[in-house]
């Protein structure tokens, strides 16, 4: 088997800020959970409720609801956040005959500002919209690459996966080959673990010389990753929720 897709996370990735709503508390004045990112990951709230707290402090902190184009402006200047070898990695997997595309449970005005950057033109990442119904939920990134990857016919085995946490654990491990960045704990989980997007083509040539079907969850032999989606993927061994 070869691998036929290669997607890369945005967030901590191919941009050097860890996480886009992050930046828009930032930009607005306000400032996100802690405590609320650790009661969704426990299933105490939905991603709904979780984005909803969100949206009540950037309103708090404007005096007003923001609108999409107050969002879209906290990104207007994206060329200044692409991480150091963002440009050439995305070229390199394209030479390689690689379809490229993003999988992010990030904002989608910032991954769409990347996307066209960078000459990407699939991607996946959630909206701003009323009812917070997200496109990838953090804890259900492997769901959201596999309706991704459904665009295009092509297995989640016969993709390469790029992510820098263990929220990506789920679309690392099930991926023909994942690709763990920055963060040193991933390192014990993925194929092959780089610094950063510098060294991305020892990670590429070490993936299309080395694909191989998911294996099973290192911690139970009859749990498959096909099926680590969401509240059925072990969080709590992975996540300090305490």
């Amino acid at each position: 088997m070869r691998p036929r897709f290669i997607a890369f996370d945005v967030d901590g990735v191919l941009v050097t800020f860890k996480s886009s709503w992050e930046m828009v508390h930032r930009a607005f004045g306000s400032k996100g959970s802690v405590e609320d990112m650790k009661a969704y990951f426990k299933g105490e709230i939905s991603y709904g409720e979780w984005c909803r707290r969100d949206k009540e402090r950037w309103t708090k902190a404007l005096g007003r609801e923001p609108t999409l184009e107050d969002i879209e402006k906290v990104f207007e200047d994206i060329e200044k956040y692409l991480s150091p070898g963002a440009r050439e990695a995305v070229s390199l997997s394209k030479r390689r005959g690689l379809g490229v595309g993003l999988v992010s449970a990030g904002l989608a005005p910032s991954t769409k500002r990347v996307a066209e950057a960078l000459g990407i033109h699939l991607w996946i990442a959630n909206p701003i919209c009323e009812d917070c119904e997200p496109a990838v939920e953090p804890k259900n990134k492997l769901k959201g690459l596999i309706r991704l990857l459904r665009r295009l016919d092509v297995d989640v085995k016969e993709s390469i996966f790029v992510g820098d946490s263990l929220i990506d654990l789920p679309a690392l491990l099930a991926s023909g080959c994942g690709i763990g960045v920055r963060d040193e704990q991933l390192k014990k989980y993925v194929d092959y673990w780089i610094e950063d997007l510098r060294f991305f083509p020892q990670a590429l040539l070490y993936c299309l010389h080395n694909f191989r079907p998911a294996e099973p969850y290192p911690y139970d032999e009859e749990y498959q990753y096909g099926k680590c989606e969401g509240d059925h993927f072990p969080w709590v061994r992975f996540l300090d929720l305490d």
